[in-house]
Parts: C-alpha cells; sequence; structure tokens
C-alpha cells in the first residue's frame, strides 16, 4: 500500500504514537515535528541479496544534506529480525560524508565501501539484529541498506519519515546527553569528534569555543586529509574565527571552482569541499555571523564561479544556519534572498532559497510582522505559479514553520496565503505538495484554516477496503 500504510494497518498509529517513541522524537526533532505522509512497508524475501550501500532521497527529491538532525528515519520491526535474515544494516556516524563525486550520487558498492570509504569516513557497517516490537532512529542521510536473507523467512519492515519543523530548544535529556531506549548511542564512534561536538552545541545550544580536533592540519593541502579529517577541522577551526582574515578564509571554501581554478585539490572535488564547510557555521562564533553572511553576499554578486549550483546552494545553507542562530542575521537575510528569489531561474537554488528564507523567517517572526506578512504574499503567489514540485514543498513547508513558530495565522496574516494552501490542497499534482499544504493549514490554527482543512481531510480519506 505505499504511503496508504497507515489507514491499511491502523494499529501502527500506536507504534508512532507510542510514548517513549514521541519522547525521542520530541528531544531529538523539538515538540512541532512532522510526520510527513512518505512512508513504506519493506519486504525482503528468503534469497533476497543486499541491497548496495545508499541513503535515502527525499522522497523522490534532491535536497542538500544536513549533519544536523533536520529529518529522522524511523524503522519499526514487527518480528525478531534475526541476522541470518538479512536486517537492516547501518553505517553509524556516516550521515556526514559525501561519495567524491558529490552529493547527487547517492549509491555505493559493498566492494567500494571497504577499499575506500571505510576508512576514510572512520565507520564501520552493523548489521542490527533486533527484537519484534523494536523501533530503530536514523539520521536521514545515514549510508544504510538491507542485508542478504539467507532464512527461510520473508523479513518485514515499516519506515516512516519525520521532520523538524522548529529550531532546537533546550532539552533536558540532551543536557545529559542521554536518549531514551536501552541501546541509546551505543552506536556512536568512540571519542565525541570536532564534528559530533558542533551538532550537539546546535542542539543544546551548549557553547564550546574549542572542539575536540585541532584546525592545525588545515596547513596542508586539504586533499591530504581524509574525509573526517576535513571535516573535523572545518568545525573546529570555525569555532575559532576572529578577524577579517578568518572569515575570508572560510568563505573562499565556497568559490575555489572554476575561473580557470582546478576542479580538485589532490583527490577531493571542491564540490564536496563546499558542501563539507556549509556544515561549519553551526559553529561560527556569533558577533561574526552578519559579517560573515555579507560576505557570502558579495561572493555572490561577484565572484564567476556562482553559477555553479552546489555552491550556491551550500552558502545558502549556512546562511540558513546562521540565520537561526541571529535574528540580526535574519533580518539581513530575508532581505537580500527575497530581492533574488524572484529573479533566481536555478529549480534547486530557488528551492534553497525559500528553505533559507523558512528558517530565517522562522526567527524573526515575533520581530517584524510586517515583513513575515510581505514574504508570505510573495509565498502564496509562488504556491501556484511556481513549475516545480520540489519548490512549491519547500513553500508550503516554509509558512507551516512561520507559523508554528508565530503561534498561527491569527498573529500573522494569513488571508492571502489560504486560497493559495486550499488550491494546493485541493488540486496541486504532487502528492507531498499536498500533503505539506495540509501540515500548513493545520498550523495556522484559524477557524479559516480549519474550515478548509477537514472537509478536505474528509473527502481524500483513503478506504483501506476498496480495492
Amino acid at each position: 500500500p505505499g504511503n496508504n500504510i497507515l489507514p491499511r494497518v491502523p494499529l501502527l498509529h500506536d507504534v508512532i504514537h507510542a510514548p517513549a517513541v514521541v519522547q525521542v522524537l520530541r528531544t531529538l526533532l523539538g515538540p512541532d515535528y512532522f510526520v510527513h505522509p512518505h512512508r513504506h512497508s519493506h519486504r525482503s524475501m528468503p534469497s533476497r541479496p543486499p541491497q548496495t550501500w545508499h541513503r535515502d532521497s527525499y522522497w523522490g527529491q534532491r535536497r542538500l544534506r544536513s549533519h544536523s538532525p533536520q529529518c529522522l528515519l524511523v524503522c519499526f520491526f514487527p518480528q525478531d529480525t534475526t541476522l541470518d535474515m538479512g536486517p537492516t544494516e547501518v553505517m553509524a556516524g556516516s550521515q556526514y560524508y559525501h561519495r567524491n563525486k558529490g552529493e547527487s550520487h547517492r549509491r555505493l558498492c559493498d566492494k567500494l565501501f571497504r577499499e575506500v570509504y571505510q576508512n576514510a569516513w572512520n565507520v564501520h557497517a552493523h548489521a542490527l539484529s533486533m527484537r519484534a516490537g523494536s523501533v530503530l532512529f536514523c539520521h536521514m542521510d545515514v549510508w544504510h541498506r538491507g542485508g542478504q536473507n539467507r532464512s527461510t523467512s520473508a523479513r518485514h519492515m515499516v519506515k516512516f519519515v519525520v521532520e523538524r519543523i522548529t529550531m532546537p530548544s533546550y532539552s533536558p535529556l540532551l543536557q545529559t546527553r542521554s536518549i531514551p531506549g536501552e541501546d541509546a548511542l551505543a552506536l556512536t564512534t568512540g571519542e565525541w569528534s570536532a564534528v559530533h561536538e558542533g551538532n550537539w552545541q546546535y542542539l543544546t545550544g551548549e557553547t564550546n569555543p574549542c572542539l575536540v580536533a585541532s584546525h592545525a592540519r588545515w596547513a596542508q593541502d586539504v586533499g591530504s586529509l581524509n574525509a573526517s579529517q576535513r571535516i573535523d577541522s572545518i568545525y573546529s577551526r570555525c569555532s575559532q574565527l576572529t578577524g577579517h582574515d578568518e572569515l575570508a578564509w572560510y568563505a573562499s571554501l565556497f568559490c575555489r571552482c572554476g575561473a580557470g581554478q582546478d576542479q580538485f585539490v589532490g583527490q577531493v572535488p571542491w564540490q564536496v569541499v563546499r558542501l563539507d564547510a556549509a556544515h561549519g557555521m553551526l559553529v561560527v562564533p556569533r558577533h561574526l555571523l552578519l559579517n560573515l553572511v555579507k560576505i557570502f553576499a558579495k561572493i555572490f554578486e561577484c565572484d564567476p564561479t556562482m553559477d555553479h549550483q552546489v555552491c550556491q546552494q551550500s552558502m545558502l545553507r549556512a546562511m540558513g544556519y546562521a540565520s537561526c542562530r541571529s535574528a540580526e542575521c535574519a533580518r539581513w537575510v530575508v532581505q537580500y534572498v527575497r530581492a533574488r528569489l524572484a529573479v533566481e531561474t536555478s529549480r534547486r537554488v530557488r528551492q534553497a532559497m525559500v528553505e533559507t528564507l523558512g528558517w530565517a523567517l522562522s526567527t524573526m517572526v515575533k520581530l517584524d510582522p510586517n515583513v513575515i506578512s510581505e514574504v508570505l504574499r510573495v509565498f502564496a503567489a509562488l504556491l501556484t505559479s511556481d513549475p516545480e514540485p520540489a519548490v512549491r514543498q519547500e513553500l508550503a513547508l516554509a509558512i507551516a514553520r512561520v507559523w508554528t513558530h508565530g503561534g498561527g495565522g491569527q498573529a500573522l496574516s494569513s488571508g492571502c496565503v489560504l486560497p493559495a494552501l486550499e488550491t494546493c490542497a485541493r488540486y496541486d499534482s504532487d502528492r507531498y505538495v499536498r500533503g505539506y499544504a495540509f501540515l500548513a493549514l493545520e498550523r495556522c490554527e484559524t477557524p479559516q484554516s480549519l474550515s478548509i482543512l477537514l472537509p478536505l481531510l474528509q473527502s481524500s480519506r483513503w478506504c483501506p477496503i476498496t480495492t
């Protein structure tokens, strides 16, 4: 039944809403998380060979990968799953790493993993034997696969996707570095590296100006560092940025490609370095964030290499991180990105712009309601006119984020947005645009939005008996 597995097997609602599951999801994704309409029931028959290692796509769309937990895979095992049944296998900690061919290459054969990437990423594969009723929580971007089924029984697993809507806030469980569940954190890699520490800071708001790894290694040719060393170096050095020269060093990571310069440094393509560099913004000292995004803006306008989509996406992701950490920075980013959105022709860059605006607007939602309302009107127009489903998905999600942060549509102008959301929820050709439109109508929390939403839900309810 694909996405209809929930109405087909109503007892699965009890799984995703079980108190222990909700506690983990609220801890990692915040209290306002969203159970995405994409879900799947996996079945592995006897003698099925192992899958290739892979990362899941974002329900058929391309999004920039994220080090911090923005989406989780929630896997439910309805039966005892033994090793001979070919259970789910994961590379713990692999969510931070890309293949050297870039972010869009999301499959990896076992031979290449063992010979090249296992050491470079400093990760190991784990086959997960699970008891009936177990639930596995994974970062959306972790590399994983289904193993070879050597048993005489079919293996079943139901996958849900759960997405962050609001920015991280204080969590007592995270402050003690504990997560409910008997095997929680059992598969993290040894010591806390700089990338682990940096993402922990993002989740908890802790500040540690000197992350674990030394950035002295960056003085070497970046091509001589393996992936885990390179990312640790970026996080460590970003946490210790000081003056203009240091900011210029960080900005330079995004624009080394093209215009007569080499596409590779050593064996590392600059496309991958850019993807890594965006996440360093999680730990840049707050007082430097505004200066840094202004440097990014100058690069956007003046650097001839900015026609590279991955470069622009990476820089927009960094601006989004900065906006989550600074209201002053968020105001500037909204003004700058909003002006560019109207003339941007690349689908992937428009998608990244809307994502960045969604986070920036959420940061300043209670400070500048007039600006918020103006941008929401722009979003409403694009919802029914942009030709790309991925952009329309991001627009509806951004509206939901803003209303969730701002206390609903009553506090923020919703009059011009609700008709566009109703049109999307009723008629859009993309099922996930419709799903995000339903979410936005729910988060609006006004009588008008509910009067649209409830009849739509009644008329669109899938019958699990009719074939």
